[in-house]
């Protein structure tokens, strides 16, 4: 036997014979491997954060770890200290000052100190300090020294386990805090019993609550179990209760009148094939045929416990052990304490029978006889449970939990290790190995599998693990203080003073290149690499000297069999060829995250900048662009070849390199396929070709050789309480020569082993819980069933009326390791026939469904990516009374009715209308033949008017007229010569400028409604505008809009005819001025002039005759007559002269006439001249006119 440390701490003592220097510095003995920290030892010492740990089931070394722990709590003398590590275990012993009358060895139980004498004298080879006050220290450390090393001798190496613990109480859903019992029904709820507020049953996610109001005999719980047809039996205080099921809801209650001994019911059992065993405070009765009948020779025991197998019935009462079978009652041998109360009876898969009692606890191979179980001597011992690894769980109250490996090894688990109360009731295993516990504290949820957990307290140099590689028939991991080796079950730390040129390790390598044996490369943070040597020879090699610190940070490294090593740092690829360092140019010149050579000699590399690769003869390999560009941290390879990229900014990759005659192939994967989240910080391969994807809240594991049969990307998720570890560390991951995996986070390294445990799991049990529509609940759409309720304890046949038809559903996926990753999918068979997309909502609603029969079918899916078979409920929507078959009867006979009656009708009118038609076809032929000649003419037209539109386009290019031509959607196609010395633009500067638009071009609002209005009425528009031109100032245009169809009416193109009214518009400018002039003279002339058309109305009259006739200006005569203002006499007379006037041609000249003015009252004489002029419209008129004023454009410019 041999020790791996030996470390002798006294800081307070005065002198020694070999000083062991400065506190906290390494003491270093012959023939001994270097010690631990004295500082550390010392801390952990004042602290208590390190207690003894018993490695084996037997009384001694629980009583030292007693005596050692409550020595630590003793403050009455300074503290000395004695660490002893041997094969990965330490214990702590405390001694007393000098003159105390108690001594360390005082503090060590007796049964310990035999163990002492049989241990080598050679093995306690320490110098004891001078002075007489140090000799009662140094006889105790040698007794507590020896002790540990028998016990670390019989002992196997167990690594350091910390189980992630999840917690339940009231606030969660449970009725009261205190859980007497727990099990799990088949259709996968788990129901707990507590100790004073009834049952509940759990889902994962809620609990559902059972007490007094539902029937229940007792709210004091002491056993629960299922019996084969899925009923649960509820042990209390005050009687039994069996609860039959969700198809009714209801408990059905027993007591001493239906034959149960006792009210008070303690224990439940049923064997495979057997009845149901009752046991309660007066003895034992068997529940058959509906009945409870007593067993007479167990009368009068007090029962706390049962289990009935092949041997019989096993009884665990308050007086001790006892068998039943056929041949009567037996009281088994064993140790003493089985005449105890004994409390839990277990058999475990090998068939070994496990009892544990008030005072202790024994188990009964195949074949033997008990035999004590050490370790728990004394203990009460509640309860057993075995996990699929091989290990037992004892509960006891209140010692907490115990745990004993395959290996021998023994763990304890207190509150100081997350239980929320050492007094433990109950525990239970389900079906996915999670370990359930009852105790005071409330219900808790152990992970008693799959990770394990390292961290600085079992002996890592730092919980933070850069890189960690398999090399020398170890495990070596790189961390932020230096390295560590895992070796045979013991963690050795190397660090600066070891040689390490830095505290931090990125990288870590071991190749068969640069010479034999291979060298183990450590990379560090901007100091270097160095080859390590074992022991604690380092060479630094890159760089050579250590006043080159300029080198940047290695994060990955790779060898090479053409002797070169290849270094990914800060600031690019490196390569080491043994004598220099070289920078890669061709590579980016960036951190470089990962370099892998593949089986093909490739290598690659993984930067922000993307991936690249190497061809085995060093040439640069083509990729795909979107390869290229990806931002890789990390790289694997599958056992096919194949590459897996990752990175840190989203996503995995899968790349088939090409091969002769297979193209290139290219797959992404991310969180819609069913992975924990996009990010990627490592990938590693276990044995069986799965990848395992480290990620910030967990793992991801994908099944590969199942992506690779079927395409299916299935991914199995670790996260939540069921994950020790936190986030995961870039690159931090190996894989050791066991087929174990080794994983660095944020929390500490993790270790799992899948080939020891199985990953895979059952799906989630699929429940519907509710059906409703937007009135009534489940409970209500009973009224429409033929079954109240069904085995879901939903209405069974039901049938709504049709204006029922917005249902909605509910439902629970049972998984109870990871209850948030489990997602559903559903669809509704009649509606629609595809799955819905996968989603965690426990619900679905459909509305406004058509009358018919529908089924919702929904299935669930768990972390390892298997679907649940569908869970069905189906459902008819009645259809309204108009959409029965009887109604669709009556409706039919009343049409055929109504339909013969209609015929009848039908046949006299045709008889009459025959005649009448045989007429109208004679009179319809000749319509048609006019019609056709009509066409034919139509069409010569169509002819004539396409051909004059093609002349048309010819003439236009020499008009004087500016024209425009554009297609249907108002694109400028062609202008003449006119319309480009009209406006100063030809055809490309229209396009240039307004881009061929002829909206844009022609600035003139509602230009579009012009065009629509057009092609819609087929007809040309006119209108006037104005714009500026480029020479020659304001042009004013009269333009006319055409659009042009082709024979069959469609649209094609539009025609713009611009006219100059430049010019003309000016000549009228002149002319109003002129007119104007010539109005001011008339109304200035003392005399009355006026013009009147043909009907003698007024067109003009000047101020002074205005005056005369009483009107206050000149334009209150226009449209009047002599009538309005004189006499009928007179104006007949003048109206008599106009005419004559008119119809002759002949000037009236001055003729004498009389009238009478309204300004003066008196008859006047004058002479009146009347000539006659032709207007444009042809018309007479009684004088010179004066034509309406134009009006200006309204177009804009």
């Amino acid at each position: 036997m041999t020790f791996s440390r030996a470390i002798l701490a006294v800081p307070s003592t005065p002198k020694r014979t070999e000083p062991i220097g400065k506190e906290g510095r390494w003491y270093r003995k012959p023939n001994a491997v270097r010690a631990r920290s004295v500082r550390r030892s010392q801390h952990r010492v004042r602290t208590g954060r390190r207690i003894p740990r018993c490695q084996n089931a037997d009384a001694a070394c629980g009583a030292a770890a007693t005596e050692a722990r409550a020595g630590a709590d003793r403050k009455n003398f300074p503290t000395r200290a004695l660490v002893f590590s041997g094969r990965g275990r330490s214990f702590v012993a405390h001694g007393g000052a000098s003159g105390s009358q108690t001594g360390l060895d005082d503090q060590i139980n007796a049964s310990a100190r035999p163990l002492v004498q049989s241990i080598p004298t050679a093995f306690l080879h320490f110098r004891t300090p001078y002075g007489s006050r140090m000799q009662r220290v140094y006889l105790a450390s040698v007794a507590v020294l020896g002790l540990m090393a028998a016990r670390l001798w019989m002992a196997g190496p167990v690594a350091a386990q910390q189980y992630p613990i999840e917690h339940f109480d009231v606030d969660d859903g449970l009725p009261q805090v205190q859980v007497t019992s727990i099990t799990q029904a088949e259709d996968g709820y788990l129901w707990v019993g507590t100790f004073a507020g009834g049952i509940a049953r759990f889902d994962g996610r809620r609990f559902e609550s059972f007490g007094a109001e539902d029937g229940l005999a007792d709210l004091h719980i002491s056993d629960l179990l299922e019996d084969r047809r899925g009923r649960i039996w509820v042990a209390t205080k005050n009687g039994l209760s069996r609860y039959e099921g969700r198809d009714s809801g209801t408990f059905t209650s027993f007591d001493t009148t239906d034959g149960i001994p006792g009210p008070h019911v303690g224990a439940l059992a049923q064997a495979k094939d057997g009845p149901l065993w009752v046991g309660a405070g007066g003895g034992v009765a068997r529940f058959r045929n509906g009945a409870f009948h007593p067993v007479d020779s167990l009368s009068g025991l007090i029962v706390n416990t049962l289990r009935a197998d092949d041997e019989g019935l096993w009884v665990g009462a308050a007086s001790g052990l006892y068998r039943y079978d056929e041949g009567g009652v037996h009281r088994p041998e064993g140790p003493a304490f089985f005449d105890s109360s004994v409390r839990a009876i277990h058999r475990d898969s090998s068939g070994t029978l496990w009892v544990g009692t008030e005072e202790g606890a024994a188990r009964r191979r195949p074949g033997g006889a008990f035999e004590p179980i050490e370790v728990l001597a004394g203990a009460a011992v509640r309860d057993f449970a075995f996990t699929s690894d091989g290990a037992t769980w004892a509960a006891t109250y209140p010692g907490g939990l115990y745990t004993f490996d395959g290996g021998g090894g023994v763990r304890h688990l207190t509150q100081q290790n997350g239980l929320s109360s050492g007094s433990i009731f109950e525990i239970h295993l389900d079906r996915d190995d999670n370990l359930w516990i009852g105790s005071e504290g409330g219900l808790e949820r152990l992970s008693t599998f799959r990770f394990l957990r390292f961290t600085e307290d079992d002996g890592l140099s730092h919980d933070l693990a850069w890189d960690i590689e398999r090399a020398r028939g170890a495990v070596w991991l790189g961390t932020q203080n230096g390295l560590t080796r895992f070796r045979k079950g013991d963690f050795t730390p190397l660090r600066r003073d070891d040689g390490l040129p830095g505290s931090v390790v990125y990288a870590l390598h071991t190749s068969d290149s640069l010479g034999t044996p291979a060298p183990f490369w450590v990379g560090t943070r901007k100091q270097g690499v160095v080859r390590y040597r074992g022991g604690t020879r380092f060479r630094p090699v890159v760089p050579s000297s250590r006043a080159d610190m300029s080198f940047p940070s290695v994060y990955s490294l790779s060898g090479n069999p053409t002797d070169s090593l290849w270094m990914g740092t800060g600031g690019g690829v490196r390569t080491y060829d043994g004598q220099r360092v070289r920078a890669d140019s061709m590579l980016p010149r960036q951190s470089i995250w990962d370099i892998h050579r593949d089986r093909a000699g490739r290598r690659w590399f993984a930067s922000f900048d993307g991936v690249r690769a190497r061809t085995a003869e060093d040439r640069p390999l083509s990729l795909p662009d979107t390869l290229r560009t990806f931002p890789a941290v990390s790289i694997a390879e599958d056992e096919a070849g194949h590459l897996w990229f990752g990175s840190s900014k989203g996503r995995l990759v899968f790349y088939a390199p090409p091969e002769e005659g297979r193209p290139a192939r290219l797959d992404w994967f991310s969180k819609a396929d069913g992975m924990l989240e996009n990010t990627v910080w490592f990938l590693l391969f276990d044995a069986q070709g799965h990848l395992w994807i480290g990620q910030n809240r967990g793992l991801s594991r994908l099944d590969v050789p199942h992506y690779r049969r079927t395409g299916e990307k299935r991914f199995q998720v670790f996260s939540g309480s069921e994950y020790p570890g936190g986030e995961s560390i870039q690159n931090a991951a190996a894989r050791d020569a066991q087929g174990r995996l080794w994983m660095g986070t944020s929390n500490g390294v993790l270790r799992i082993d899948p080939a020891r445990h199985s990953l895979a799991s059952a799906p989630p049990r699929v429940h519907l819980t509710d059906v409703r529509t937007l009135y009534e609940d489940s409970t209500d759409l009973a009224q429409w069933a033929d079954t109240a309720r069904t085995a879901s304890g939903l209405p069974g046949g039901l049938t709504l009326p049709y204006d029922r038809n917005h249902l909605g559903f509910r439902f629970t996926g049972i998984d109870l390791t990871n209850p948030e990753g489990v997602r559903y999918q559903y669809r509704l068979k009649g509606l629609e026939q595809s799955w819905s997309p996968p989603s965690d909502q426990q619900q679905a609603r459909f509305t406004n469904m058509a009358p018919g029969t529908y089924t919702f079918e929904v299935r669930a899916q768990g972390n390892d990516g298997n679907w649940s078979e569908p869970v069905s409920y189906s459902f008819t929507l009645a259809p309204p009374f108009w959409q029965t078959r009887w109604f669709y009867a009556l409706a039919f006979v009343v049409l055929a009715g109504a339909l013969y009656a209609v015929l009848r009708l039908r046949s006299r009118q045709h008889r009459r209308q025959r005649k009448r038609l045989e007429e109208e076809v004679a009179e319809r032929t000749r319509d048609l033949r006019e019609q056709k000649e009509k066409v034919e003419q139509i069409n010569e037209e169509l002819a004539q008017t396409n051909l004059e539109m093609e002349q048309l386009s010819m003439v236009a290019r020499y008009t004087e007229d500016a024209v425009l031509i554009a297609d249907a959607e108002g694109r400028i196609e062609w202008v003449n010569d006119a319309f480009v010395d009209l406006t100063s633009y030809d055809l490309e500067e229209l396009h240039e400028r307004f881009g061929g638009s002829v909206q844009e071009a022609i600035a003139i609002e509602d230009f579009g409604d012009l065009m629509e209005t057009a092609a819609a009425e087929q007809r040309s528009v006119s209108y006037e505008w104005s714009f500026e031109a480029r020479r020659g100032g304001t042009r004013h245009l009269a333009s006319t809009l055409t659009p042009v169809f082709d024979e069959a009416g469609a649209l094609q193109h539009f025609v713009i005819v611009d006219s100059d009214l430049t010019q003309r518009i000016r000549v009228n400018q002149e002319l109003d001025e002129q007119r104007k002039l010539l109005r001011a003279i008339i109304d200035h002339i003392p005399q009355p002039i006026w013009v009147k058309d043909t009907e003698s109305r007024f067109l003009v009259a000047n101020a002074f005759l205005a005056e005369k006739v009483g009107a206050d200006d000149p334009d209150e005569l226009i449209g009047q007559t002599d009538f309005d203002f004189f006499d009928r006499e007179l104006a007949e007379k003048f109206y008599r002269d106009d005419q004559r006037v008119i119809e002759t041609g002949e000037a009236q000249i001055e003729k004498e006439e009389t009238s009478e003015f309204v300004d003066t009252a008196e008859t006047r004489h004058t002479l009146s001249t009347k000539v006659p002029s032709k207007t444009s419209s042809s018309r007479r008129a009684t004088g010179p006119g004066r034509p309406p004023r134009p009006k200006a454009p309204s177009w804009p410019t």
